[in-house]
Formats: structure tokens, sequence, C-alpha cells
């Protein structure tokens, strides 16, 4: 994910499904992990898209 952020892109999502997790990367700030999350809204230019967790 470090590398993918290193290399331009602006937002990732690692979910972990056992852990119900989500670690949020962006560019120059460190990793968050949110946990036990129904839902995640999306930032920048796709801001207002939600991806909805409950299946996973």
């Amino acid at each position: 994910m470090l590398d993918w952020i290193a290399n331009g892109v602006a937002l990732a999502w690692l979910i972990n499904g056992d852990a119900r997790t989500v670690t949020i990367y962006r560019p120059d700030l460190p990793p968050e992990t949110r946990s036990i999350l129904r839902e995640i809204a999306v930032e920048g230019p796709f801001s207002g898209f939600t991806f909805n967790l409950t299946d996973i």
C-alpha cells in the first residue's frame, strides 16, 4: 500500500474482513485504522461515494 501511495495513488484501503478493520492510506499522512465499520466514505475526487462493508 505504501508503494502505491509513493507512486501517486491518492487513497488506498486495506480491508481485513476477519478483523473487521479498514486501514486507510493517504499521501503525507500515517495510515489510519478504523474498526467495526458498516460502510466507509470515499474522500477526494470521488467524495460522496460510500462502500458497504457489511458483507465482507
